[in-house]
């Protein structure tokens, strides 16, 4: 039995959070659909090994998503790159994974093979609250993840069948992303207009960031998850 969940990062459980990927049977994924989450998806999936999740400067812009759909020069390949997102840097989620709709169906096909017994979903805050594109993102890919469980039986809990319904009344994720305060903030800060186009493709980028504090600092790196195999039967003595 699979219980998937829903929650305001704020009141997670801090013993939770800071489990690693498997211990326990839990899991924790980080959802921030518009910026954070696809712009460290797009440099890992472009070439970088690791990302370095940098807290905004008033006044800067943020690093335009598009920025990271060109490869990394080829004396750099295998280095870190930096991206600056407040809604990741605060989150405190030690071990964590990262989430979007660009990289629903990858990320949900994964939980499902390696044998988890809880996945919470957590709506990443944006200027201290959570918003409605990054709960209805979660709703999105607690849908896919029921999907890719096939015959896996799974258990929502209240949040996420609100979550649920409400990723139903609103399909299209161009639309959803775009409504919201936080694109307009986006675009007021400097960021490209075409980032929707980036943040709103689904399924659209095969890495799984996964977040680590190292030295006090936030740093994201590919998930690869180990997958669950049936124990394998006893050789028999055939002499």
């Amino acid at each position: 039995m699979l219980i998937i969940d829903v929650i305001d990062p704020r009141l997670a459980d801090q013993t939770c959070e800071q489990r690693g990927p498997g211990e326990h049977g839990e899991l924790a994924v980080l959802v921030e659909p518009l910026y954070g989450c696809v712009a460290v998806a797009c440099a890992l999936d472009a070439g970088w090994s690791s990302v370095d999740i940098a807290p905004q400067v008033a006044g800067d812009a943020p690093i335009p998503l598009v920025s990271f759909e060109q490869p990394p020069p080829l004396a750099e390949r295998g280095g870190r790159c930096r991206v600056r997102c407040d809604d990741l840097h605060a989150s405190g989620l030690n071990h964590a994974l990262l989430a979007a709709p660009a990289l629903a169906r990858p990320l949900c096909a994964r939980l499902a093979s390696i044998g988890l017994e809880r996945v919470t979903f957590l709506p990443a805050l944006a200027t201290g609250a959570v918003s409605a594109d990054a709960w209805w993102a979660c709703g999105m890919l607690v849908r896919v993840l029921l999907d890719e469980l096939e015959s896996g039986v799974a258990q929502l809990t209240d949040a996420a069948g609100m979550a649920v319904t409400l990723a139903r009344g609103a399909e299209d994720p161009r639309a959803q992303l775009g409504i919201g305060r936080r694109w307009a903030h986006h675009l007021a800060l400097g960021g490209h207009r075409d980032d929707l186009r980036v943040a709103a493709a689904v399924d659209s980028l095969g890495v799984v960031p996964q977040l680590h504090q190292e030295s006090g600092a936030w740093v994201a790196r590919p998930w690869h998850p180990q997958v669950a195999t049936a124990a394998a039967d006893p050789p028999v003595d055939r002499t």
